[in-house]
């Protein structure tokens, strides 16, 4: 390994800045290349109309450790979103129901008949899937819990985080922990049961109470503190090609004609960006990692025209009503400070794998489908001009995690590393899409070449690159 060549980190988004970030406390030297000119990836923040409005990602929980811990490091206090937060809401059969918290509740739900509670206490009593690698979210969840909780909670809960089909995704790939508990344990039931039990009291008394957070000023405010620590952030600067010769460093040729050489190369792009730039690595693997579209649609009302009361999260939509959008947060109800006093703020969400031409909506037409959904869900007085509509899409917005697809990050990984070794990649297609999921890849991508430097540093030998590994 070639001390005297720094790092470089392509992309700038919340894992590429994890890993720069990482490199930079560990006294490595880093470079991070951006192509875009604002630092943060998908998380963008922007005020407009005296409301602070999130273009990507909206919370995270406290019991994301890595993020609790990075935005401590960094100096950031994450707020806490208010404690009616916790409920969740399904619009089904015309009306908001509220999410089973309890037994009671459950045995209560207008969410499931009779028959589906019945077989939904029979999860401990089935027997556990032996081809777990080859089902759907949809097969495996109606296998363990029958039909009904798929339609009415599930599938709602996988396009509100995933923006995807409970039929295309894979179990294995979308749901592992999930899975895990299963093979582990027989039933998910017994299994959760097991790992509540094994907690001491000691640990739960010192655990985290559970809570939604956002960071002041916005999400954004998190990449844009780490981009500000670091010494050698490059906006508007566009990788297009590398090179790589036997034991020699990288060469990183950019858009405006320039290079630069590194040790090593950390890749964050999305897979759909790295495959016009790594065309020699195994490119027919890539596009078979599909991208959802999302619209994230902002809208401010007059308080007084929202008639439903808005005392939770928000409301998740099935794919079985006649409404096109996805869920709808509640964002003022949450973080009060995100709408000017006396008007409501609410975070629209559409699109999807399951209806992604909803997206390539005019702007028009997209303001009439969410006006009226709203409406009917919401209870809002009908024709009320709203004082806020913004529409932010994201053509690309979340990979999907269909059947086969961590063999096939696997192998294209092996790929990568015969070719460039030395580099590694990842990102939310590889570590998963919440943000946590991102700060830990971040983190991981850069320990191997952390721990190679040390040993650089303290031995005086150079060490071959595959040591910093892939996957």
């Amino acid at each position: 390994m070639n001390n005297t060549l720094p790092v470089v980190v392509i992309g700038a988004g919340l894992t590429g800045l994890t890993a720069a970030y990482t490199l930079h406390k560990a006294g490595v030297p880093v470079v991070v290349l951006e192509a875009s000119d604002q630092v943060g990836g998908v998380i963008r923040s922007s005020q407009k109309n005296g409301f602070l409005i999130e273009h990507g990602p909206h919370t995270f929980q406290s019991t994301a450790s890595e993020l609790m811990m990075l935005c401590e490091s960094l100096g950031l206090t994450p707020q806490a979103a208010a404690p009616l937060g916790k409920q969740r809401f399904i619009w089904w059969h015309n009306k908001l129901c509220a999410l089973p918290t309890n037994l009671f509740s459950f045995l209560t739900t207008p969410l499931l008949s009779a028959n589906a509670k019945w077989r939904l206490l029979q999860e401990p009593f089935q027997p556990k899937t032996t081809a777990q690698g080859n089902q759907t979210v949809g097969e495996w969840a109606c296998r363990r819990l029958g039909p009904e909780p798929v339609t009415t909670m599930l599938a709602p809960f996988i396009s509100g985080v995933y923006a995807g089909s409970v039929a295309r995704l894979g179990a294995v790939d979308t749901l592992p922990m999930l899975i895990n508990l299963e093979q582990q344990h027989g039933s998910l039931v017994k299994g959760m049961l097991k790992k509540v039990v094994s907690k001491s009291k000691k640990f739960l008394a010192k655990k985290r109470p559970y809570a939604l957070y956002n960071v002041e000023d916005g999400m954004q405010t998190l990449p844009k503190a780490m981009a500000a620590v670091l010494p050698d952030v490059r906006l508007n600067s566009c990788a297009t090609a590398f090179t790589k010769h036997h034991d020699g460093p990288f060469v990183i040729g950019l858009e405006d004609g320039d290079s630069i050489r590194a040790s090593h190369v950390i890749g964050t792009l999305p897979a759909h960006a790295l495959a016009t730039v790594l065309p020699a690595i195994n490119a027919a693997a890539l596009p078979v990692i599909p991208y959802a579209p999302i619209a994230v649609v902002h809208v401010g009302l007059p308080s007084h025209s929202v008639k439903q009361s808005l005392n939770g999260f928000g409301v998740l939509v099935p794919r079985a009503t006649d409404k096109r959008i996805l869920g709808c947060i509640f964002t003022s109800q949450l973080f009060p400070a995100r709408a000017p006093s006396g008007q409501t703020l609410l975070s629209v969400f559409v699109g999807g794998a399951t209806d992604p031409i909803s997206v390539d909506m005019s702007d028009a037409e997209l303001q009439k489908l969410v006006m009226a959904e709203l409406e009917t869900i919401l209870n809002i007085v009908p024709n009320t001009p709203p004082s806020l509509f913004s529409i932010t899409r994201w053509p690309k917005g979340i990979p999907q995690t269909n059947v086969g697809h961590a063999n096939r990050i696997s192998q294209w990984k092996d790929a990568v590393q015969k070719q460039y070794p030395g580099m590694v990649l990842g990102g939310n297609y590889t570590g998963g899409v919440a943000l946590h999921h991102c700060v830990a890849e971040g983190q991981r991508l850069a320990e191997g070449i952390v721990a190679q430097w040390a040993d650089v540093e303290t031995n005086g030998e150079a060490a071959s690159p595959q040591m910093a590994g892939i996957g």
